[in-house]
């Protein structure tokens, strides 16, 4: 090989090695735009938390001014009794659907019991209503009466 060949030897790897240097700059430049552009973006969210934090804050100092006020403290015997009639409300109605009931304590799901077909059936929006022809039973005039007494006390509040 001659000085020539050589010399354009030389000459290709030293073109080939300045174009990879090209190459490794741009690469660099663009990454390190993409970097700044992900430590604005941190930023933002930096911020968004914060202000997130600072409503977190207040909802949840507002939350505790309702539980600590007076009007909540008066009205809890309300809620309790209210809470108490819309529960008596579903096992009096699960006493006349044949869908299986939750016991308390017990199981649900396939292994829970079913209570015997009654005579009323489901009518719309959940209301029982009586198969006509079909007397009811001591118990379930029992279980009505109360439910009734328990819905009107809800609703006027007594």
């Amino acid at each position: 090989m001659d000085h020539n060949d050589r010399e354009e030897t030389r000459q290709g790897t030293n073109d080939h090695l300045e174009a990879e240097l090209r190459l490794l700059k741009d690469l660099l430049r663009r990454l390190n735009d993409h970097a700044g552009q992900l430590e604005e973006d941190l930023e933002a969210a930096s911020r968004e938390i914060k202000t997130l934090r600072r409503r977190i804050r207040s909802r949840d100092e507002e939350i505790n001014n309702l539980y600590a006020s007076r009007s909540w403290r008066i009205t809890r015997p309300v809620r309790a009794v209210s809470i108490i009639a819309r529960s008596a409300a579903g096992r009096a109605a699960s006493l006349f659907s044949e869908n299986p009931v939750n016991i308390p304590g017990g199981q649900t799901g396939e292994n829970s019991q079913k209570l015997p077909k009654s005579p009323i059936k489901a009518g719309g929006r959940g209301t029982p209503h009586r198969k006509p022809g079909i007397p009811l039973t001591p118990r379930e005039k029992e279980i009505l009466e109360a439910l009734g007494r328990l819905m009107e006390e809800d609703r006027y509040g007594r």
